[in-house]
């Protein structure tokens, strides 16, 4: 640095940013203070709250965020991750209105325009839900970002604000614009039980519900939320198995203690308590069993058994750290012990990267981080082996 001194800026950004892809966010907020004392950087100051966030120190990255929002009103990352903090500790209500301030900024985001309706159907807001979710719906159309839940949430929102009409025309919509996509036969069937719910027609409501389980057993990337109000239907109709089933499937999924505590209040508002205790020790069950699965096929030397496990138990669980985190560490041991696979390699780094979004503070992800390196080292991989 004391060589080329018109790099040091450069040169310690990107070694904050490699500490907070490394999940090393105590390590990264030094080097943000350093460069916030020597120059007032938004970028730096909101790296430094993301390094508080990631500790879970919410509040004192709330405040510093709501400066940085304050001083630099088109600083669109720094609105994200102001509405990220406040909805971390339930203030949904700031979330939400942090997020309208910043699609008033950037107002053809579509993702952001998306968690903007999710947020207000959330709180009950459904005018504000309905402008925004058809916005989306509209925007996404025929665009990369499309996405058949999108229907679902605007069919959720006005069976809220009691327009059916609206809605029926909305599963419309869905079914003529998006047939063959992913998913569209269960959200389909999923937003007529919640028009048929609404106009009391039980024959067809049983009929939806009948589709929408038994497609959502089979159902790659269908969102929790989603999920959820599929069982809540079921348990509002007296079809507990169902709820059940679909909820055992998202509580597994579940990516933390937040989201298993919003899954088991699916049960605990319909009254039944003991069917949210019951499913998720079911559910936390089959996770250890499945990692333990994987384990013991390891120790038996069954290297290509134990990804094989891994990766199907991805498939179905992709947000659950601890299943994400077991399944690189069966990939590593299996490149460890049974030779070079360029394929298992790119998997590897996959499923390194998974854990890194999932868990960016998981204790362990170090030690993940050095057996991929002590790996490449020895297959002569990497830039660092290049460089020797």
């Amino acid at each position: 640095m004391t060589a080329h001194p018109r790099y040091v800026i450069d040169f310690l950004r990107l070694r904050a940013e490699l500490h907070m892809f490394l999940g090393e966010p105590a390590e990264a907020e030094p080097i943000y203070l350093q460069l916030i004392e020597a120059k007032a950087i938004a970028w730096a100051r909101l790296g430094l709250a993301k390094t508080l966030f990631m500790r879970e120190r919410f509040f004192e990255a709330q405040g510093m965020l709501e400066n940085l929002v304050d001083s630099n009103k088109k600083f669109v990352d720094a609105y994200d991750w102001l509405a990220k903090t406040h909805a971390a500790v339930g203030q949904l209500e700031k979330s939400q209105a942090v997020l309208a301030e910043a699609v008033a900024v950037s107002p053809h985001a579509v993702r952001r325009l998306r968690k903007l309706g999710e947020l207000a159907l959330e709180t009950g807001d459904t005018e504000t839900a309905e402008r925004v979710l058809k916005q989306v719906v509209s925007k996404a159309k025929y665009s990369e970002f499309r996405d058949p839940e999108d229907h679902v949430r605007l069919v959720q929102t006005l069976v809220r604000k009691g327009d059916p009409v609206q809605a029926a025309a909305v599963i419309r919509d869905l079914d003529k614009s998006m047939g063959g996509q992913k998913n569209v036969g269960v959200c389909s069937a999923i937003s007529s039980a919640m028009v048929h719910e609404y106009t009391g027609n039980e024959v067809r409501l049983n009929e939806s519900l009948t589709v929408a389980l038994a497609g959502a057993k089979d159902a790659p990337g269908l969102s929790s939320d989603t999920k959820m109000e599929l069982a809540r239907n079921c348990l509002t109709n007296n079809l507990e198995q169902g709820a059940a089933d679909v909820m055992r499937d998202v509580m597994q999924n579940a990516p933390n203690s937040a989201a298993m505590a919003k899954a088991m209040g699916v049960f605990e508002k319909a009254g039944r308590a003991d069917l949210a205790h019951s499913v998720a020790q079911e559910s936390r069950q089959r996770v250890v069993d499945l990692v333990g699965a994987g384990a013991t096929k390891a120790r038996e030397g069954d290297f290509h058994g134990a990804v094989a496990l891994m990766t199907e138990a991805v498939a179905r669980l992709p947000d659950n750290s601890q299943v994400v985190f077991n399944a690189a560490v069966a990939v590593l041991k299996c490149l460890e012990n049974n030779g070079w696979e360029e394929r298992l390699a790119r998997q590897a780094i996959a499923l390194i990267d998974s854990v890194r979004r999932l868990d960016p503070v998981n204790p362990k992800l170090p030690a993940l981080a050095g057996l991929h390196q002590q790996i490449l080292t020895r297959y002569g991989r990497g830039p660092r082996a290049k460089q020797a």
